[in-house]
């Protein structure tokens, strides 16, 4: 049981494989979503075991953020190469979160020497509209409202990030904004 948080992260972090094959293979973009859906599902609870279990580490929460941000990548790239809805604005939008995504590792590599696992609420409010937005996309096989959404979010959750990152005099992990700055 202490691996569960592990093997959850692990199969998020395999997951947009399982979402290419379904995409090359032209099966139904309901299994796409089912995809999506279980990712989200691994998302939310790898945390709460780990707290639950009290084995939630720097590093495993650090290893949670990076495949976070693998899987999004991963499944807005697959899905744009396997749908005809990959439009210079969509490049674009997905273009500066990926900046900024790297970016604030960046900062936290030069600041802190090794990645930081934020998790503030509006990070974890954009996964949420990112989630919703790629099981609905899959379905319909065309970009949804909650993606364009999803990426407004992304952009103000991802401009935090980055404050919280440069503010912070220690590592921040698992910090609720930028309110809450070096507070835990």
């Amino acid at each position: 049981m202490k691996y569960a948080p592990w093997i959850l992260i692990s199969l998020r972090a395999i997951l947009p494989a399982v979402i290419w094959a379904i995409a090359h293979f032209n099966l139904s973009g309901w299994i796409a979503a089912l995809c999506i859906f279980i990712a989200a599902l691994s998302d939310v609870y790898d945390g709460k075991i780990a707290r639950k279990l009290n084995i939630s580490t720097p590093l495993l929460r650090r290893t949670d953020s990076i495949v976070d941000i693998f899987f999004l990548v991963s499944t807005i790239t697959i899905f744009c190469m396997y749908h005809d809805t990959f439009t210079a604005a969509i490049f674009g939008a997905i273009l500066l979160m990926l900046i900024m995504s790297v970016s604030g590792h960046i900062i936290a590599l030069i600041r802190f020497r090794r990645s930081a696992a934020v998790h503030s609420k509006l990070l974890k409010v954009y996964a949420v509209f990112v989630y919703v937005g790629f099981f609905f996309a899959w379905i319909s096989g065309d970009l949804s409202p909650w993606i364009f959404i999803a990426l407004i979010m992304g952009v103000i959750a991802e401009s935090e990030r980055h404050w919280i990152l440069i503010k912070s005099k220690t590592e921040p992990i698992d910090i609720a904004g930028i309110q809450n700055i070096n507070k835990g």
